[in-house]
C-alpha cells in the first residue's frame, strides 16, 4: 500500500495536487498498522517464544546505556531528567538484556509521552538479596485508580480524549510479558 501510494505521487509529480493531502494520509495510517502488526508479533514471540539470550547480565551497565539513550529525548520538552542509581556492586542476572532492555525503554517513552512541557521524570535502580528493582517516575497527567489495575492489558487505553499522542495500547503490555517471563513482576 504504501508502495503503491509513492507511485500514484510520483506520477501525479505536483506537490501542490490536492491528491497528495490523500496520500499522506494514506502512508500514515499504513505506518499506524504496520507497527501495531510488528507489536502484535513481537509480543506474541515474547509470550510463545523461549528465551534463548539468557546470559549473565549487568544491570548496571545496562541502566547507564538506557539512561544516556534517553537523555536527548528531554531537551525538546525541556524535561527534568532525574536519576537515583545504586547499582555499585550490584551482581549479574541471568536476562535477556535486550529484551530488559527495551522493556525499559518502553516505561521511560511512555513518561516522556506523557509528562507535559517542564515536567520531571525521575529514573531509579537498586538491587536487595534477591531483586533488581527499575522504577520510572513522573508528574504527567496520570492514570486513575480504577484504570490502573489495567494499563498492562494488550490494547489498553485511558480515556484516549485525554492524551496527544496515539498508540496501539501494547508497550506495557510488552513490558508485561518480557518481565514475567523473567519471573519478575511490573506494577
Amino acid at each position: 500500500i504504501a508502495g503503491y501510494a509513492d507511485m500514484v505521487r510520483m506520477d501525479i509529480g505536483d506537490p501542490a495536487h490536492p491528491v497528495n493531502e490523500h496520500i499522506t494520509i494514506i502512508k500514515a495510517t499504513t505506518e499506524t498498522m504496520t507497527n501495531l502488526v510488528e507489536d502484535l508479533l513481537r509480543l506474541e514471540r515474547i509470550r510463545t517464544s523461549p528465551l534463548e539470550l539468557r546470559e549473565q547480565t549487568d544491570m548496571g551497565s545496562l541502566v547507564k546505556v538506557l539512561i544516556v539513550n534517553s537523555r536527548p529525548f528531554a531537551k525538546p520538552k525541556n524535561i527534568n531528567f532525574v536519576t537515583d542509581i545504586q547499582l555499585e556492586g550490584a551482581p549479574r542476572i541471568v536476562a535477556d538484556p535486550v529484551l530488559i532492555r527495551q522493556s525499559m525503554e518502553n516505561v521511560i517513552s511512555n513518561a516522556f509521552k506523557y509528562t507535559p512541557q517542564g515536567g520531571t521524570i525521575t529514573v531509579r535502580a537498586h538491587f536487595d538479596s534477591e531483586k533488581f528493582h527499575f522504577s520510572v517516575e513522573d508528574n504527567g497527567i496520570g492514570i486513575s485508580k480504577e484504570h490502573q489495575s489495567y494499563v498492562f492489558e494488550s490494547f489498553y487505553r485511558v480515556e484516549q480524549a485525554r492524551y496527544k499522542e496515539k498508540g496501539s495500547g501494547l508497550c506495557l503490555s510488552l513490558v508485561k510479558n518480557v518481565i514475567a517471563r523473567h519471573d519478575g513482576e511490573v506494577w
